[in-house]
Parts: structure tokens; C-alpha cells; sequence
């Protein structure tokens, strides 16, 4: 399944925000990676489906089954009984951040959609308290105790998209002889998403693997002209899904060009469309897990494994000390013998007496002498 492009985020979140003044009444941990909320107001109640990197929406779908893990406990005990106050974008990044109160309390839910996805409950202060995974990056820390701060982007955001900003962009990568595709390069360059920047190049009539630098200025201004006018679909957006043979493949807030041979579902909201999407695709099959005795059976074997190599490579080096030993018996031999008729030689007189071997270091005291044989 495909992740959530940013500029989806954005229009979901503004879907989302008629979600304030909802109470969270229950959670359910639905699997590895996908949750559910139930919320209430006045009698009216909603369900909440979250599936980590993939979307957050309300749901007409029924769910069965959950898991009651020490992450689920620790998030109905933290969330149960507090109202939305407000969800936002977080640096206009494909983070959602749900704050909550209780009285006087304040929290954050922070959901985030990229990598392997995660969710995090925050203090009023943005002290992590809970995350269901702890991760450590570079330039940030996801563990309890933490301040919570999101990832830093170069990446043009949404807000700061016009014709001439992304023209800039094409401008400067054909300067810098920048030699990827104009999408690949436009992708990582505008935090859209790359099925978006992808159907702007097509709508402007370019081969969207063409190289950056292949682009002439009327191309290029109307693909920064095209990738502008994405910015409608935020607080518009006109979702599609798409079904191939009665199965769908894929849904967007606009129309796609690349699909305009295939059945286009038009739906009344981005929120229906990830819903339809997320219950009728189908997913691939998650490989069997191991049991617990299967686990300690192959750490066992891996274990053992790695012994047999360290053995094997201590008997390579034995069997070369031996054959270099065999080769210089007549030189140890030697020494043997001086240091027992002359048993107040220095290191230097030694050396003398034996100019083919090269001695390292001579202790009388100890009665030892390292020699270099290689």
C-alpha cells in the first residue's frame, strides 16, 4: 500500500478539524500498526480509524477482533474521557497533531505518517510520554521523557507553492546540472507527493523521466504553473478512487491523468475515499511469524554458527604459527642454546650473536624472548 502524499495530509486535516469538540471514549489496537478511536459528542459517536503511514479517517466499516497490549492500556489510561481541541498540521509535514484536554490537563496526539510510521501521546509542553515505537535519528529522539520535535525538511511546503517559487526550483536544478528525472527531482525539491507532482508534469505535457535540464521555458513554466494550482485541492479537494477490474488501486484528491483510462469513483469527501480505499484493496498476505521456539532455534544456530567461524579461523592461524615455527627450528634452537651457556646476554649482544633473527624483546627475569619469525 502506498503512503499518504503530504499535500493529502493537509486536505485530511482540514477535513478533520470538525472533530473538535468529540470526546474520546475508547481505543482499540486493531493490529500491527492500526488503531481505532471511538468518540462521542451529545449522543453522536464516530469511529476513528488509524493505520499508521496511511491515513487517519472516520469510518463506516466495522472492525472486530483488537489486541490488549501494554501500548493499549497505556493509551486508553492516558486519552479515555478527554475532549479534541484542535487537530493540525504539523510543519506542514505529513504529521497530525491532535490536542486534547481534561480540566486543566492538556496532551498532544501526535500521529506520524512517514517511514515506519508512529503515535505519540505529548504533555502540554511536548514532553513525550508514551510512543508506540522509540526511535532515535540524527537530529531528533522519539523516547518518553523527549521533547517531541518533528523532522527538518528542505523541501518546499505547501504554504510558500506558487508558479514562480517552483520555476526557482526547476531553474536551479538545470543550473546545478542536476541529472535525475524532472519528477524524481521536483518530488524531493516540493513536499507534495509524487504522484501529484508526477500528474502536474503530464498536464503540462512533458515526459514526466524527462532530465531537469532537458526542459525548455515554456515546459517549465507550465509545469510550475500545474504544480501550483495543486494548492486548490487542499481546501477543495475533488477525491477520486480508482478501480481496475472491480478492484481499486489507488484514490487522490484530484483527477490523474495516468488513470484516465480506468474507472474513477467520484466521492463526496477525502475521508470516504481512504475509507473505501483501505476496506476493498486487497493486502498482501503478512509473512507467518515465528514461534517462540522457532526464535531460539535459529538464534541458537546463528549462535553456533558464529562460534564454527571464530573456531575455524583460530585453526587457520594455529596451523600458520606451526608451519612458521617448523621452518625456523634451527633459529630457536639456537637462541635456546646461547641464553643457556650465556645467561647475562643483553637484547643488543643477542641480536649480534644472531644476525638472521630479528629479536623483539629479551627478559631475563622471566626467562623469555619474543622474536619476529614473519
Amino acid at each position: 500500500m502506498r503512503e499518504i502524499a503530504t499535500i493529502e495530509v493537509s486536505a485530511l486535516v482540514n477535513e478533520l478539524k470538525a472533530l473538535a469538540g468529540y470526546y474520546f471514549d475508547k481505543f482499540y489496537e486493531l493490529g500491527r500498526g492500526r488503531f481505532k478511536f471511538r468518540l462521542s459528542r451529545q449522543g453522536d459517536r464516530k469511529e476513528l480509524l488509524c493505520i499508521l503511514k496511511h491515513t487517519l479517517n472516520i469510518t463506516d466499516y466495522v472492525e472486530k477482533g483488537g489486541q490488549e497490549s501494554n501500548f493499549y492500556a497505556a493509551v486508553r489510561k492516558r486519552i479515555i474521557g478527554y475532549k479534541i481541541e484542535g487537530i493540525e498540521q504539523v510543519n506542514e509535514d505529513r504529521i497530525i497533531d491532535i490536542e486534547a484536554s481534561k480540566g486543566e490537563d492538556r496532551l498532544h496526539l501526535i500521529i506520524e505518517m512517514f517511514g515506519k510510521g508512529n503515535l505519540l501521546i505529548a504533555d502540554s509542553s511536548m514532553k513525550i510520554m508514551l510512543a508506540y515505537t522509540q526511535e532515535e535519528f540524527k537530529d531528533r529522539k522519539i523516547r518518553t521523557g523527549e521533547i517531541y520535535q518533528p523532522p527538518a525538511s528542505n523541501a518546499l511546503p505547501i504554504s510558500k507553492i506558487n508558479a514562480e517559487s517552483v520555476a526557482n526550483i526547476i531553474n536551479d536544478g538545470k543550473e546545478s546540472r542536476v541529472t535525475s528525472g524532472v519528477t524524481a527531482y521536483l518530488a524531493k525539491a516540493v513536499n507534495v507527493g509524487s504522484l501529484y507532482i508526477e500528474n502536474a508534469v503530464i498536464g503540462a505535457g512533458v515526459d514526466p523521466k524527462s532530465g531537469i535540464g532537458q526542459l525548455g521555458k515554456g515546459e517549465a513554466d507550465r509545469v510550475a504553473e500545474g504544480i501550483a494550482a495543486l494548492k486548490r485541492f487542499v481546501s477543495a479537494p475533488e477525491p477520486f478512487v480508482y478501480m481496475k477490474e472491480g478492484k481499486t488501486i489507488d484514490y487522490a484528491i484530484c483527477n490523474i491523468e495516468k488513470y484516465k483510462s480506468i474507472e474513477a469513483k467520484s466521492m463526496e469527501s477525502l475521508q470516504a475515499a481512504l475509507d473505501l480505499f483501505y476496506h476493498t484493496i486487497e493486502e498482501p498476505k503478512p509473512a507467518a511469524e515465528e514461534s517462540n521456539e522457532a526464535q531460539a532455534i535459529r538464534k541458537s544456530i546463528e549462535k553456533q554458527r558464529e562460534l564454527l567461524k571464530i573456531t575455524e579461523e583460530g585453526i587457520v592461524k594455529s596451523r600458520r604459527a606451526g608451519e612458521i615455527i617448523f621452518k625456523n627450528t634451527g633459529a630457536i634452537n639456537s637462541i635456546i642454546m646461547l641464553l643457556r651457556e650465556k645467561k647475562r646476554l643483553s637484547k643488543e649482544e643477542l641480536q649480534a650473536l644472531l644476525p638472521d633473527v630479528k629479536i623483539v624483546e629479551l627478559d631475563l627475569k622471566n626467562k623469555t624472548v619474543t622474536i619476529d619469525l614473519d
